[in-house]
């Protein structure tokens, strides 16, 4: 308990009148009150430890989307409201202090992943005599299962509405919109990302662990079907 009290010896002086000096000392003694900051209050409180949260899933097998996208929140500082961070089965979750922060950061991966938001609230506390309610809020990021290289068979409401694109195309970027190219004529294809979750495709047939290295010894030119 001593040591955690300071005392400091104070001597103070001022001219008063005619030259005169009135000096006066005194001792002043603090006492070391130890406390913490709001956010760790709120880390060792019930139900305080984030006030949003965003769990991003994306059910594929393996990791790449997520690396891809941590170079893009490392790179843009997008994390850098972020309270804790947890490796979940098919995903992560990002907490947040609140619910702005992490609208932000949801909007920030729906802007480079396509990805379907769902946003709900869990009601924590009630104050009856101000009529005031404590939530905790989720929102839930869906990632498109499409990755780069992925063989996927497209659906024919879907072809109809990408002139007549091939059944089978693969996968070459992921962004804003997913874009696909026809193996057979090399035509791109770009599907918005709010057009992909209106009408889903189907999980891909093949993804990148699928591919097999080859050397192409000959090339014979034929003619194409009229």
């Amino acid at each position: 308990e001593h040591s955690m009290r300071i005392r400091v010896k104070i001597t103070v002086q001022k001219e008063v009148n005619h030259g005169s000096v009135l000096q006066q000392t005194m001792v002043v003694e603090f006492t070391v009150v130890n406390q913490q900051c709001e956010d760790c209050q709120r880390s060792f409180t019930p139900h305080g430890a984030y006030n949003a949260i965003v769990q991003v899933r994306q059910k594929v097998p393996h990791r790449r989307t997520f690396c891809y996208l941590e170079q893009l929140i490392l790179k843009n500082d997008a994390h850098a409201k972020v309270t804790s961070l947890k490796e979940v089965r098919e995903g992560l979750d990002f907490c947040f202090a609140s619910k702005s922060h992490a609208q932000r950061f949801a909007d920030f991966v729906s802007a480079h992943v396509p990805a379907k938001q769902k946003l709900s609230k869990h009601l924590i506390s009630h104050d009856a005599n101000s009529n005031t309610f404590c939530y905790k809020y989720t929102i839930f990021l869906d990632l498109c299962p499409i990755c780069v290289d992925d063989v996927v068979h497209i659906p024919k409401f879907h072809s109809s509405g990408l002139s007549g694109a091939a059944p089978l195309m693969i996968c070459h970027k992921v962004a804003q919109a997913v874009r696909l190219v026809d193996p057979l004529t090399l035509r791109n294809y770009d599907i918005p990302g709010a057009e992909y979750w209106k009408r889903p495709i189907d999980n891909p047939v093949c993804s990148r662990q699928h591919l097999t290295e080859f050397v192409v010894l000959n090339i014979e030119p034929v003619d194409a079907p009229e």
